[in-house]
């Protein structure tokens, strides 16, 4: 996750439950993350409240040493157990990571960096002209290389 930058604040509320397969756990997770916008590379502060169900069973995981596996929906929720505990901060850390999203954005209408002159477009305007933009657009290749390539106008 190269785009958290650290994250702050984390409550857990969990409410465990005797099945007939298992322990149930219900996750309530709230925290808060600092992250980095992927368009426009500023920090920003983002506040998240996810929750996750898990049913924890005794035993050895089937699939563990299979190549590949199709899992069915309610086989995706179980953990498998050896021993007398269960490490609660492993459901924390799923619900976590399950709930930052791919793309991280400072807000909705990011505008991003200019691919040109590479101002952040949220703050300031410029007048380059951005043609047939890329991976390798002039600031990523100044960036790469440390030269600079002649601005299209």
């Amino acid at each position: 996750m190269k785009s958290v930058e650290r994250f702050g604040s984390i409550g857990a509320r969990i409410e465990l439950n005797s099945s007939a397969i298992g322990i149930t756990a219900n996750f309530k997770v709230a925290f808060k993350a600092h992250l980095k916008c992927v368009r426009c590379l500023n920090s920003f502060t983002k506040d998240f409240q996810t929750s996750l169900y898990l049913v924890y069973i005794q035993g050895k995981d089937p699939n563990k040493d299979a190549e590949k596996v199709d899992l069915k929906f309610s086989e995706v929720e179980r953990v498998y157990l050896s021993g007398n505990s269960i490490d609660l901060s492993v459901g924390i850390k799923e619900a976590i990571v399950l709930s930052i999203p791919i793309t991280l954005l400072c807000h909705e209408g990011c505008r991003g960096l200019c691919p040109v002159c590479g101002i952040n477009r949220n703050t300031k305007k410029c007048k380059c002209k951005v043609e047939g933009v890329g991976f390798f657009t002039p600031v990523l290749v100044k960036k790469k290389t440390g030269k600079r390539r002649s601005k299209r106008k």
